[in-house]
């Protein structure tokens, strides 16, 4: 998923949850104030919005006989709102109960289940994990990661198929063969080193720890650009575009820090920091405005407890925040 497909994903998220919102006792005229700025900052936000109205007003309308004979929801508890438009099939209410479902499982595992199918190791939401490979080296799997080991005797290939590994490798002494990690078109290949690899999609960041390492694009990607070096402090982001970023200088204490169970922060905007934080915790924390996203952060997070994160960063930026679900926190 690319940040433009991130963005509208994010946005359908915020509008869900100002309806629901607004449909609490306690929805005062301040929040509606705030709920009216949102809709006003976009025509994607405002269509979102009607949407979700309109998605709202479907569930409104089922009855008892519509639902499971297991589920336990009164009337009551719906609260309807005008349809912006010409009401939809019934099939919005299975779509909508399916995505919300979804939400919940992806929230829940931080990690699409069919790439466990592939990989040989894996880490859910909040699980860090260090494993112990057959030739001495070890890979230290952030929150959300997979990994294949290909081993043989040609080359030693780690494939990270999602998230964020540190690798410390072991040396070959010339009897070992190359150890190199994949990720999506792009090789890093170790020089007797420690580094960290994280995917996004299709991007790639590589950050070198000690020693070097050796990056290229894969040779079915692009077979004519030529390798870059990289050394301690440095890192390199590589795009879907198939082309290499610049060579960057980086604090490797906030880089490994989720190495010794901490997130360092420092002056970073807070949709970073809240992107950050989403990726350890099985809940979310969403972010109402742009404005509030782009004020800065700095701190310390430990990974082990994280369930005050939200109150914390809002108290620092000036925000409120309010539990929508047991597993959703919206900034205001």
């Amino acid at each position: 998923m690319n940040q433009e497909e991130k963005g509208a994903v994010e946005i359908d998220a915020q509008a869900s949850l100002w309806v629901m919102r607004q449909g609490s006792p306690d929805f005062g005229p301040a929040e509606r104030a705030r709920l009216e700025a949102w809709r006003m900052q976009s025509a994607q936000h405002e269509a979102a919005y009607q949407l979700a109205c309109q998605t709202w007003d479907e569930l409104g309308k089922l009855t008892r006989e519509d639902l499971p004979s297991s589920a336990k929801i009164q009337k009551r508890q719906f609260k309807t709102f005008p349809p912006a438009a010409k009401p939809r099939a019934r099939f919005i209410t299975t779509i909508a109960a399916s995505i919300l479902l979804l939400f919940v499982v992806t929230s829940f595992f931080r990690i699409n289940p069919l790439v466990i199918i592939t990989a040989d190791y894996y880490t859910s939401a909040g699980q860090i994990s260090t494993v112990a490979l057959a030739d001495g080296s070890s890979v230290q799997l952030n929150t959300g990661t997979a990994i294949a080991v290909q081993f043989d005797d040609r080359q030693r290939r780690i494939k990270l198929i999602e998230g964020e590994a540190a690798f410390k490798v072991a040396p070959s002494n010339g009897v070992l063969p190359p150890f190199v990690v994949e990720a999506a078109n792009w090789e890093a290949k170790a020089l007797g080193t420690e580094f960290i690899v994280r995917r996004d999609g299709d991007a790639v960041n590589v950050t070198v720890l000690e020693h070097r390492v050796e990056v290229s694009a894969s040779e079915r990607a692009a077979p004519e650009q030529s390798p870059i070096l990289l050394h301690p402090g440095n890192a390199i982001h590589l795009s879907k575009a198939k082309a290499l970023g610049p060579v960057t200088t980086v604090d490797l204490e906030s880089e490994a820090s989720w190495q010794r169970g901490q997130l360092v922060f420092d002056r970073v905007p807070l949709s970073e920091v809240v992107d950050s934080l989403n990726r350890y915790r099985r809940s979310r924390i969403l972010i109402s405005d742009a404005a509030l996203s782009g004020r800065q952060v700095s701190g310390v997070f430990h990974i082990d407890r994280l369930g005050g994160a939200a109150d914390t960063i809002a108290a620092e930026v000036g925000a409120q925040s309010v539990q929508i679900f047991p597993f959703v926190t919206l900034l205001y």
